[in-house]
């Protein structure tokens, strides 16, 4: 009787079989599937047609799961329900008319072909679903690669394997602190699924130019304040992500160094005065500084040659300690910071274990890569279709205390027991 179907009078009633089909499912779903109006007795064919519609329904947002019992399932409905028809259409030939018969056999074959147009569409969607999706990465690099790392092995672990279920497109823009505009256009030319930023300026580049292309973003400085969403609970736009508390910990960092050693009573701070993130962690830092009774010596810099003459024009002895104040102009320099701490042997304070690798005595901040891996669950439920204002932002799952135990003995600083007792991550 299937092969019966797709002869040329049957296949000219495709609309008619749709209609019937709309029939039926509506009143499935009316009486049986959401539990509206009065309960009846459904059919075979009936509750076959609801399952198939849910997982359509499913299908169309993108929620790419098709449990193989609950597809058998509704496949073995209807296979029964086809036996049953070609009894009733034997019963219906010997007992009635020939035209009431041929009238049966129409209404049956149109229903049969509307279920085989239904698993086409379950089909089609479930092979839409093993399409490998794009991710464009927009990344300062250097000491943020950490995060992609994490991001990575975070989508691993969740089933999306790069080059089978996903594939990376990365623009590196190589700790420059230039425009990242270009960058993010290029990335924009590549027809993304969706977009992961890095840092809060290149989050900023990618809002310009992504349109409603989704943004997960990660290490971005308060999201809110800045403008990006409009609340922790819901951005009301195509943004989401993982900000950092970069800023907010500064004021702890200090207090870190104060723990290590007791007699700091000045401290060097520089800041980017170009980058947001620098001064927004200046005014916590400035708040801690007056609580605990150290006096800050701001210098404000704007690129690496202004920078080298405030580290020349600081003598040696005038500051007990330095301070790092987060911003890519002081990553992108490191070295000139840990080479002043040590030549004068002060503490260096800083923000991240990356830092503290190079040379910084201690860090009390982020983990890049745990963000990184953060980051991809909330990349996951993106790419199973969820808005991302449906997503609410996270922050940093916790903060990191790291410490360079070669950099204290180099600059005869002693660490406490106590402190060291405390400590995720030692540097030797």
């Amino acid at each position: 009787m299937v092969t019966k179907l797709f002869d040329s009078t049957i296949i000219s009633e495709t609309q008619e079989a749709m209609d019937f089909m709309a029939h039926v499912l509506e009143a499935s779903t009316e009486y049986s599937v959401i539990g509206k109006g009065p309960r009846r007795q459904d059919s075979a064919l009936e509750r076959g047609l609801a399952t198939l519609l849910r997982l359509r329904s499913r299908r169309r947002s993108r929620q790419y799961e098709l449990p193989d019992s609950a597809f058998a399932a509704a496949v073995d409905r209807i296979r029964r329900e086809a036996l049953n028809m070609e009894q009733k259409e034997s019963l219906c030939a010997k007992e009635m008319k020939m035209k009431r018969c041929r009238s049966i056999k129409r209404a049956l074959s149109a229903v049969l072909l509307s279920i085989a147009l239904t698993l086409m569409l379950i089909c089609s969607s479930w092979a839409q679903s093993t399409d490998v999706r794009r991710i464009g990465v927009l990344t300062p690099g250097g000491d943020f690669a950490p995060v992609l790392e994490g991001l990575r092995q975070g989508l691993v672990q969740l089933g999306y394997e790069d080059g089978k279920r996903v594939t990376f497109i990365v623009e590196d823009t190589k700790m420059e602190t230039l425009d990242p505009v270009k960058a993010a256009m290029r990335l924009i030319a590549t027809k993304p699924d969706l977009l992961v930023t890095v840092a809060t300026s290149h989050t900023t580049a990618a809002k310009q130019v992504a349109g409603n292309i989704p943004i997960v973003f990660t290490m971005l400085t308060d999201p809110v304040q800045s403008g990006f969403v409009a609340s922790y609970a819901s951005s009301k736009n195509n943004l989401t992500g993982v900000s950092n508390n970069v800023a907010l910990l500064s004021g702890k960092r200090l207090e870190v160094l104060k723990q290590i050693v007791p007699g700091i009573k000045r401290a060097l701070a520089i800041v980017s005065v170009k980058e947001s993130i620098a001064q927004k962690s200046f005014q916590f830092l400035a708040e801690s500084a007056n609580k605990f009774g150290v006096q800050l010596n701001r210098r404000d810099v704007t690129s690496k040659e202004e920078l080298e003459k405030v580290l020349l024009d600081t003598p040696k002895g005038s500051v007990d300690a330095i301070t790092l104040v987060p911003a890519i102009l002081m990553r992108n320099h490191i070295s000139l910071l840990v080479e002043k701490a040590i030549k004068d042997r002060i503490p260096l304070g800083v923000h991240t274990e990356e830092l503290v690798k190079k040379g910084a005595l201690v860090s009390y901040g982020e983990d890049s890569q745990l963000i990184g891996t953060q980051t991809a669950r909330i990349v996951v439920k993106v790419l199973k279709g969820i808005s991302p204002s449906e997503i609410p932002i996270e922050t940093p799952e916790r903060p990191v205390l790291a410490i360079n135990l070669t950099t204290a003995k180099t600059i005869g600083v002693k660490i406490p027991r106590e402190f060291l007792e405390r400590v995720d991550r030692i540097v030797e």
